[in-house]
């Protein structure tokens, strides 16, 4: 009898040593889980830092480019009001007002067209953001 309850307290020794090893891994686990946590919302807020940065510049640009654009129609304004006094006043402010709302006309429609693509660029970027946090960088 005195030998079954050693093999027994031996057995339940082993038990004991083998659940304290599965409760130090399951603790490893879920350490390493929480800082991949961490480590993935560290990630996205960059990402998110980084898109705000990148909405403010492509903002700055087009902005940029619509301020030359602008001016390069102002300065065409001065050089066709010269042209205007020299040929019959009447036809000649007909035909550049005309050109005038030609050149509005296109400059609105390229002003669409870099917002949609400034927010299709976007949509990009968040998605990309997205995707890292849920199946991490794409190599």
């Amino acid at each position: 009898m005195e030998k079954f309850n050693k093999e027994v307290d031996e057995f339940q020794a082993k038990v004991s040593a083998m659940a304290e090893v599965r409760e130090g891994k399951i603790e490893t686990r879920k350490a390493n889980y929480e800082e991949r946590i961490v480590t993935a919302r560290t990630k996205r807020d960059a990402s998110k830092a980084k898109l705000e940065e990148k909405k403010k510049a492509a903002k700055d640009g087009v902005d940029a480019d619509v301020a030359k654009v602008q001016a390069s129609i102002d300065g065409m304004k001065d050089k066709l009001d010269e042209k205007k006094d020299a040929h019959d006043q009447k036809k000649l402010e007909k035909y550049i007002d005309k050109r005038m709302d030609y050149v509005d006309y296109c400059l609105s429609t390229a002003a669409v067209a870099m917002d949609e693509a400034y927010l299709a660029f976007l949509e990009a970027l968040d998605a990309a953001a997205e995707y890292d946090e849920k199946y991490g960088k794409k190599d």
